[in-house]
């Protein structure tokens, strides 16, 4: 689901002050723990950087869409689901009427093409 918006956005349901941590973390696909250990870690070594950043982005960025997000979840949690029983079993039977079907045309196709009546026409040009 990381970089699904092609943006970073602000995730305030999962916000402790604006969402700018759990943003990037959702972003990137990180740990939302680790992004804001990250920038504790930074406002210790530079703060006037990283708040100055956080501040920006907290202004600046733009809160998640949540109706993507509720259709992602959606369909992940669809694909998350166990197959129900003999499903394989159908959709394995399915592609082999398929390919049976396939092979019935082809043949048909291939005994017009081989035919005596298709080489002369081919020959004389009526084809």
């Amino acid at each position: 689901m990381s970089k699904k918006w092609g943006k970073i956005y602000l995730d305030k349901e999962n916000a402790w002050i604006s969402g700018v941590c759990s943003g990037l973390a959702l972003y990137f696909g990180w740990d939302v723990k680790l992004v804001r250990l990250g920038f504790f870690l930074g406002c210790w070594v530079s703060p006037p950087i990283f708040v100055l950043a956080y501040l920006a982005m907290a202004i600046f960025q733009d809160p998640l869409p949540t109706e993507d997000l509720d259709l992602d979840l959606r369909a992940m949690e669809e694909a998350a689901k166990p197959a129900r029983p003999g499903s394989a079993r159908r959709k394995f039977a399915a592609a082999k009427d398929r390919y049976a079907n396939l092979e019935d045309r082809l043949r048909a196709l291939e005994s017009v093409v081989t035919s005596k009546a298709f080489q002369m026409d081919r020959e004389l040009g009526r084809q």
